[in-house]
């Protein structure tokens, strides 16, 4: 069984993927080589202190999710944390 290698870039098309691109063709004879990105799983910080913006946000975001269950649709679902300071993804 091969060791795997999870690889995260900042952004697509950036020069930490063309390095990781580079070096795939010589490790993949020994490891299981992935590759993530940091955009996919960053957290971001909410401004807005309405309660009200914030319920508002988590029930929609938890429609779009859903719906993306649904579909199979993998993409990035925001809803806020709890304390309602910080946006965090979800994925299906």
């Amino acid at each position: 069984m091969k060791k795997t290698i999870l690889f995260i870039a900042d952004k697509p098309d950036w020069a930490y993927e063309f390095m990781i691109k580079a070096w795939l063709p010589f490790l993949q004879k020994d490891y299981d080589c992935f590759v993530a990105y940091d955009d996919d799983y960053t957290v971001k910080k909410n401004n807005s202190k309405n309660k009200i913006f914030q319920l508002i946000f988590n029930i929609k975001s938890l429609l779009k999710l859903s719906v993306f269950k649904i579909t199979n649709k993998n993409e990035a679902v925001y809803f806020l944390d709890k304390s309602g300071k910080y946006y965090y993804p979800k994925y299906i």
